[in-house]
């Protein structure tokens, strides 16, 4: 074989490849492990039935034709599973459900490092994106959290210390209040807080974002990768956009109502500005290679199936353009405590007060799969998920202090 032609035949196995391929394959480097990609075995486990199905129908499209080929659709598949970026809708029947406290631990999580003084965290030493648009964000809660999230860690290290679970090479260890604080300042300089008004501004915030975060002067998490991109919520932008639709619809002759503020938008029609925000979501997941979390609130209980479904099903109030991006789609719900039963004596409700004031501070949370939608689901995700423990579900405890999750609820001591 001439030179020539083994330059032609090297020449011929060069692939190219785009930025966004590259930033993918940096990343499956740094983090070749993501069975836990948020930190939370309940989630995480729930994640995979989904996201392997997902990575297998991808590999599927495009059958291999060669053996070169069938290496490079061998390694798609491969690295669809150790790269994938999930989309998480957070939905409850109105606020106060306790989404927004899960949006905290998931970005404590995701900001705090892996390890300190031979403690492990368990952070993931990333970035966050977390766009405030109801205006609620609160540094001072999500401080409360990692403080919580860091304490158990100290306390659960020691105690294998003190049985010797994890060799005798452990000693126990201690973080004073001075090194906590400075981890968690440190930690707080990776959450980047967006606050976009109206949806305009929510689309040019999104489309600016690459250019924000690809400048090194602009921020100190240039050297971390992008965690996750959280929208909270995506419905605040909802009413605002019904309005403005339908105040076009009338004609101005015939308008005598107060005036609408303007949306300035391209879309005709609410569905349509809500497929314009999925698009760019998922440009920016294709170009950072980041999870996806939204928090929306559903109108109410869906009776499609006659009541007979194991999972919640929660009506959503956002068009299907945008409740179909989710790679799942998870029901929040407060657990209710009972009214008084008309026949109790005054006496009767005294004594139960504080046994009913007791369950309400325990802030019991369920975090549930929610049924919308599940009729296009495959059958392998039905099996997975009827597979489950409770069927993917967990419980969680909203305190002061911080956040209870999933078997560490059942455990007073735990905290994730």
């Amino acid at each position: 074989m001439s030179a020539e032609d083994l330059g032609r035949r090297f020449l011929g196995e060069v692939e190219e490849a785009g930025l966004d391929e590259i930033l993918k394959s940096v990343k499956s480097l740094a983090e070749p492990e993501i069975s836990s990609r948020f930190g939370i075995p309940p989630l995480d486990s729930l994640l995979g039935v989904f996201e392997q199905h997902a990575a297998s129908l991808a590999a599927q499209r495009k059958p291999p034709t060669s053996p070169s080929v069938e290496r490079k659709s061998k390694q798609t598949q491969k690295d669809s599973l150790n790269t994938r970026t999930p989309v998480i809708e957070l939905t409850s029947l109105g606020p106060g459900a306790g989404k927004t406290h899960l949006l905290y631990l998931i970005t404590a999580l995701a900001i705090l490092p892996e390890a300190h003084g031979g403690i492990e965290i368990q952070g993931r030493s990333s970035a966050v994106i977390f766009i405030d648009a109801d205006g609620r964000f609160s540094v001072e809660r999500l401080v409360q959290v990692m403080k919580s999230h860091m304490g158990q860690r100290i306390q659960q290290h020691n105690r294998k210390t003190t049985s010797n679970e994890a060799g005798p090479e452990v000693h126990e260890v201690a973080i004073d209040e001075t090194e906590q604080t400075s981890i968690i300042s440190h930690a707080l300089d990776h959450v980047h807080i967006l606050q976009p008004q109206p949806y305009a501004a929510l689309i040019s915030t999104l489309t600016q974002l690459p250019t924000y975060l690809f400048d090194a002067s602009a921020h100190k998490s240039f050297h971390r990768p992008l965690h996750s991109i959280i929208l909270d919520s995506a419905s605040a932008f909802f009413h605002p956009l019904k309005a403005a639709e339908e105040h076009a619809s009338i004609p101005q002759a015939q308008y005598n109502g107060p005036a609408i503020a303007s949306t300035t938008i391209a879309s005709n029609t609410t569905s349509e500005a809500y497929a314009a925000l999925v698009r760019e979501l998922r440009s920016l997941q294709r170009q950072l290679h980041c999870a996806v979390i939204t928090t929306t609130s559903s109108l109410s209980v869906s009776k499609l199936d006659g009541g007979n479904s194991p999972f919640p099903t929660l009506r959503p109030l956002l068009p299907p353009a945008f409740t179909s991006f989710a790679t799942v789609r998870l029901a929040v719900t407060r657990e209710i405590v009972p009214a008084f039963p008309p026949a109790m004596s005054v006496q009767e409700a005294l004594r139960e007060r504080a046994q009913r004031q007791a369950v309400v501070e325990q802030g019991r949370v369920r975090v549930s799969v929610d049924g919308w939608g599940a009729d296009g689901w495959a059958r392998e995700v039905r099996e997975g998920v009827a597979g489950m423990t409770d069927r993917g579900a967990w419980g969680m405890r909203i305190t002061k202090d911080g956040v209870v999750v999933g078997h560490e609820e059942r455990d007073e001591t735990e905290h994730v």
